[in-house]
């Protein structure tokens, strides 16, 4: 059994809680509202500005030249959705660039940033590696599940189509192959650790659709 088909296992009620939320399920369908997916934009442009970040970590903590160059290519893939694609999507559905511009991380997304680059930081490539995991897989397996049925919406097809591209599966089975390999080197007590910074990062996956949806912003 490969490494990924425990993460898997485990992962599989978390994923089914993803599937099942009503923004994904509104998105599929095309009845999200505009306030719900810019609100979503909004924070997923801020994400990504900290998720390539942690990406540069991950090239230089790469145990490999082939792993320097697959993650500083996945780093400027994660700067170019950031710097093009949230701008023109959330422009067609009317949203000015310069809300995005002004925006701050609500609560979720401050959380998830500073939980991935903590592990990038202070833990060791494989345990890095983990932590970033559930937001290649995730979206991959909900662009592929929305694909079935596309919605008439055309951001929102758009949306669904990049993360159930061809291109984007490569890059997603490159990650899982990688963990998968690196798997097979290490001692028990570093594998509980990659398994508790993979869950930790998937439910806040998990949560951060829950906090697009809602709105939620901090109290104070």
């Amino acid at each position: 059994m490969k490494f990924t088909d425990e993460l898997k296992r485990r992962s599989q009620p978390i994923w089914n809680a993803i599937f099942d939320h009503p923004f994904i399920k509104e998105l599929g369908n095309g009845t999200l509202s505009n306030e719900s997916f810019f609100y979503f934009i909004v924070q997923d442009w801020l994400y990504l500005q900290a998720f390539s970040r942690v990406l540069c970590i991950l090239a230089s903590k790469a145990v490999s030249t082939e792993y320097v160059k697959m993650f500083a290519e996945h780093a400027a893939f994660a700067v170019e959705v950031e710097s093009s694609m949230h701008p023109k999507l959330a422009k067609e559905k009317g949203l000015p660039f310069k809300e995005l511009e002004k925006a701050q991380r609500a609560p979720i997304t401050q959380a998830y940033t500073r939980h991935l680059l903590t592990v990038a930081h202070e833990g060791s490539f494989a345990e890095a590696v983990a932590a970033v995991i559930p937001c290649y897989w995730t979206y991959l397996l909900v662009g592929k599940r929305l694909t079935k049925s596309i919605p008439n919406d055309p951001v929102y097809a758009e949306w669904i189509k990049l993360y159930d591209s061809e291109d984007f599966g490569k890059t997603v089975a490159q990650v899982l192959e990688l963990i998968n390999k690196l798997s097979k080197k290490i001692d028990k007590r570093e594998k509980m650790k990659i398994i508790e910074n993979y869950m930790v990062s998937l439910k806040y996956e998990y949560l951060f659709w829950d906090q697009a949806y809602h709105l939620k912003s901090w109290p104070l």
